[in-house]
């Protein structure tokens, strides 16, 4: 089985990457967008939507 761990942009560091090992997990998800900034927050792919 293969486990991930979803992690922001402002949490990508040395210490959470470290935790993801002890926990066994083999994947990360990287979240590199802040969906929850501003008022109006939007999800977007990144090109004109």
């Amino acid at each position: 089985m293969k486990v991930g761990f979803g992690l922001y942009k402002n949490s990508l560091n040395h210490n959470n990457y470290e935790f993801v090992n002890q926990i066994g997990a083999t994947h990360i998800v990287a979240h590199l967008t802040n969906y929850f900034s501003g008022e109006n927050p939007e999800i977007s792919s990144g090109g004109n939507n």
